[in-house]
């Protein structure tokens, strides 16, 4: 999936794009850079999405007369720096890493002019061995290489073994100065996003059906496909707090559904389309243009199965009644599901009867285990509201003891990394 609105149409899709350089000014000291060059390094690990980091070792080359030299290196790097889907990240000891797609053009050219200019440089600046001074990294296959020259740039590469990305991890809890979302900026966001590549913040994570027998296989029911807003904010928005205001945040969240909503209904997408689907969106994002265009396209046999099924925030229905109402039966009409996101097991005794209001209950498997008492009151024939365990979905699975769990309530509709380990293992 693409989902590259306005990009240039002689490069792939790029991860980054930090607007264009509307959200602020100044540039984080090289010690933040380095922390957010490392949360950014490990969450394509995570992801398992592919990427390229060029890293230029500026620190081994010797110092005085070779000082101009370093500076042409530099100035190589300035259309990288002019891109705005490149993360450039400046080491505290002077090294620089590049983090782009795989196979971005702009990061092999830099690196073929990089290199050039190394290999007609004359004098004697040459690295020590086995450390190269340019070298250009896949991720997430050479990963550690990265993260290694970034403890290598905090001066924590000699620290004790496991002291490094301790300290990476220390600093990355430290908090940034942040300031309140305003329209403002949230404006220049929303500019922003209709030329970032959303492909980086999608997350596909499967909805299964997992029987107690032993040896069963995940049933696959439906796909997610979700835009990750904290990702989005922490990209466009890098020294703001969304939770401080959270009615500019959920406009934010609608600008995501838009963007997500549009780049689904591209014809080359819906022919992609196999599986029933499941979107989680805002409240309003259901009755906008936006959904209303891509409801209209969606492939008549997967509608005709129930194919499409729309999660919405409960505290959206707790917020709006009379419009989640409204949504609902729209959505029950056009032969869709409707599910309803409960982060929290205390805001079920505020829900109406389930048969009236929703077909799914999707709950965090967070917080499920150590609240299984209440769960328990809840999940059970007669309680007040009633939720039928077949009609609950766990989210967030990653311990076979929450799917245990899971079982003892009587639910058997798991979603996860565990479960998306266990049927792409099969």
């Amino acid at each position: 999936m693409t989902l590259a609105a306005g990009a240039d149409p002689e490069s792939p899709a790029q991860p980054f794009d930090d607007g264009p350089r509307v959200v602020s000014a100044v540039l984080p000291p090289p010690r933040l850079e380095a922390v957010e060059l490392v949360a950014l390094v490990r969450g394509a690990v995570a992801a398992g999405v592919a990427r390229q980091a060029l890293l230029l070792r500026l620190s081994a080359l010797r110092r005085g007369r070779h000082a101009p030299r370093d500076r042409l290196l530099r100035e190589a790097l300035a259309p990288l720096r002019r891109h705005p889907r490149i993360r450039v990240c400046d080491l505290p000891n002077g090294d620089v890493v590049a983090l782009g797609a795989l196979h971005a053009p702009q990061l092999e050219t830099a690196h073929h002019v990089l290199r050039t200019m190394l290999d007609e440089a004359p004098g004697p600046d040459e690295p020590a061995p086995g450390a190269p001074l340019l070298r250009l990294h896949r991720l997430p296959e050479e990963a550690a290489a990265v993260l290694a020259a970034v403890e290598e740039g905090l001066g924590l590469s000699a620290a004790a073994p496991g002291a490094a990305d301790a300290a990476l991890r220390a600093a990355a809890t430290v908090p940034a100065a942040r300031r309140p979302l305003d329209s403002a900026t949230l404006a220049a966001a929303e500019r922003a996003l209709a030329m970032v590549d959303l492909a980086p913040f999608l997350r596909r994570q499967t909805i299964c059906r997992l029987a107690p027998d032993p040896g069963a296989a995940p049933e696959p029911l439906w796909e997610e496909r979700r835009v990750s807003l904290p990702e989005v904010g922490a990209a466009l928005l890098p020294r703001t707090d969304l939770a401080a205001a959270p009615r500019l945040a959920h406009r934010l969240r609608r600008a995501l559904d838009r963007r997500l909503l549009t780049e689904l209904a591209r014809p080359e997408e819906l022919r992609d389309l196999r599986r029933p689907l499941l979107l989680p969106l805002a409240l309003e994002s259901v009755t906008a243009e936006a959904f209303l265009r891509f409801d209209a396209l969606f492939p008549s046999d997967l509608r005709a199965g129930g194919g499409l099924a729309v999660a919405l925030p409960a505290e959206d229905a707790l917020r709006d009644p009379p419009g989640y109402a409204f949504a609902r039966d729209f959505l029950r009409l056009r032969g869709h599901r409707v599910v309803l996101d409960l982060p929290d097991l205390a805001l079920a005794a505020l829900l109406p009867p389930p048969r009236a209001r929703f077909d799914l209950l999707r709950l965090a498997a967070g917080s499920a285990p150590p609240a299984a008492g209440r769960a328990a009151a809840v999940l059970r024939p007669g309680a007040a509201p009633p939720i039928e365990p077949g009609r609950a979905v766990l989210a967030g699975v990653e311990r076979p003891s929450t799917v245990a769990w899971g079982w003892e309530m009587g639910i058997t509709l798991f979603q996860g990394r565990l479960i998306e380990r266990r049927r792409i293992g099969r």
